[in-house]
């Protein structure tokens, strides 16, 4: 493919990529997608990556043609879980989701399908106690709480703000999430 057109190729990397991927992405050159919202390390520090850290070869956005824009993002979903999922979750485990729902989630703030974490539940410790589960075997469960909690507050420090949160997005959010993701001192040096 690569020898029949002299189009740049960009693989749509996204969802539940399997490791091999991008490692034969690297091997050929083909640019990827870094999407801001979901290039995070996910495992460890379960916050969104510099900028540096992002794929050397990728296409970085804020949002893609299957996804919510930024500004919807940041309103509704961003610090969220997915009722659906949560709920499914719940199943899986045996725990009642009618009597974990309350106490888990801030019931102004979680609209349109999406869970927000009330800011009480600040430890995993905290979290399996409400669910009435030892930790191995809620982990799935443990996994979304740490890459979901206190979400909006790490891209508000992420972006260079201070004080309070707003809940609503503006331009200069917009600026800023743009500035991050486009790496603009990479941009510039590519450029020069």
């Amino acid at each position: 493919m690569l020898e029949s057109t002299e189009m740049l190729l960009c693989a749509e990397d996204l969802g539940t990529v399997p490791p091999v991927c991008r490692k034969v992405l690297s091997e050929y050159g083909i640019p990827g997608n870094d999407v801001q919202r979901w290039t995070k390390d996910w495992d460890v520090r379960h916050d969104f990556l510099d900028p540096h850290e992002y794929r050397s070869i990728s296409v970085s956005m804020l949002s893609t043609h299957d996804s919510t824009n930024w500004p919807a993002w940041w309103e509704y979903e961003a610090g969220t879980v997915d009722e659906d999922l949560f709920r499914r979750k719940c199943i899986e485990h045996g725990i009642d989701l009618n009597r974990v729902k309350p106490e888990l989630f801030d019931d102004e703030l979680s609209r349109h399908g999406r869970l927000r974490w009330k800011d009480t539940i600040s430890s995993r410790e905290l979290l399996t106690t409400i669910l009435q589960k030892p930790p191995g075997e809620v982990w799935d469960i443990l996994h979304l709480y740490k890459n979901s909690f206190h979400e909006k507050e790490k891209l508000w420090k992420r972006l260079g703000f201070s004080g309070e949160i707003k809940e609503k997005a503006n331009r200069e959010m917009i600026r800023r999430a743009l500035g991050v993701t486009l790496k603009p001192d990479l941009f510039i040096a590519s450029t020069s």
